[in-house]
């Protein structure tokens, strides 16, 4: 897991003889994918493997990476090298991804001491054992309604992640609900709390509105994408993207937090708001073009 080195990808893809259009859904490992005029999601949706073959899985259930064109917006902290053991540990947990943390835990447990982990490995011995995915179109966007219990067995919640791509790109709405085994709302009068996390690449550059309520990012070419949230105010706090081939970069990350039983849903979502300034004079170019004809 991590990044391929450059040259290894580039010699993969010359030996490439099929070309075909790759999946929008891997059911064997559980990815699902959207793309939509150059925007891509990759969303996580599958179990945690056997604990035999999971000694380097994550506890990233339900997390996704988002890119525009070749630029990279939304990221998970990735994977650093093998004798970084400590890092790797910390790459591991529910809370180096992007998606929603309870209670400063993990949705998986791994072993990361004892006998039994000197003996096994660090594997992961309980997490997710079902993620329901739904995946429909619905008015000009792709939907994927999306939920997994891998905190029911300490927390008696479920998480539920709603997520929408417009057929333009240009729209990434988002809802993230907690509720219990049954779908009804979590019983007032606990103390349940979460994060929603949205790592950013280290080339993102973040100004936060006064409100709080907002970001906007702006991309190494000058396109600029807004995200917005009606949940609690926004923190940006310190992340890493890890890497074996390029170096560990520091980076920022968005953070929602919030108690479930006062907010047990939080709608965000994010919108470009300026192309790439070579992007938006084509554009241009093509609307006096179109109005000229």
């Amino acid at each position: 897991m991590g990044d391929t080195a450059t040259d290894h990808l580039a010699t993969v893809l010359a030996y490439d003889d099929v070309r075909a259009a790759l999946p929008s859904n891997a059911p064997h490992s559980g990815y699902q994918r959207i793309e939509a005029t150059g925007t891509i999601v990759v969303v996580d949706a599958g179990r945690p493997p056997p604990p035999d073959y999971s000694v380097g899985a994550h506890a990233g259930c339900l997390s996704f990476e988002m890119s525009v064109g070749r630029q990279r917006l939304i990221v998970n902290c990735a994977v650093p090298k093998s004798s970084a053991t400590a890092l790797r540990r910390l790459a591991r947990t529910t809370a180096a991804h992007s998606t929603a943390t309870l209670n400063d835990t993990s949705s998986c447990r791994i072993l990361t001491r004892g006998v039994i982990g000197e003996y096994a490995g660090e594997a992961i011995v309980s997490g997710p054992t079902r993620i329901d995915v739904e995946r429909r179109s619905v008015h000009g966007a792709t939907v994927l309604a999306l939920r997994h219990n891998g905190y029911v067995d300490r927390y008696r919640i479920l998480h539920e992640r709603q997520l929408s791509l417009s057929d333009a790109g240009d729209h990434l709405e988002g809802i993230d609900s907690f509720v219990d085994p049954a779908g009804n709302s979590v019983e007032r009068g606990g103390k349940d709390s979460f994060a929603i996390r949205f790592h950013l690449h280290p080339n993102v550059r973040v100004t936060i509105a006064s409100d709080r309520r907002a970001v906007t990012m702006e991309l190494p070419d000058g396109e600029s994408w807004e995200f917005e949230t009606d949940g609690p105010e926004i923190a940006i706090e310190e992340s890493i993207l890890l890497s074996d081939n390029r170096g560990n970069r520091a980076t920022e990350q968005i953070v929602i937090y919030g108690r479930i039983q006062q907010t047990p849903s939080v709608h965000w979502h994010l919108h470009r708001t300026a192309l790439a300034g070579r992007r938006q004079r084509a554009t241009t170019a093509d609307e006096d073009a179109l109005a000229r004809s």
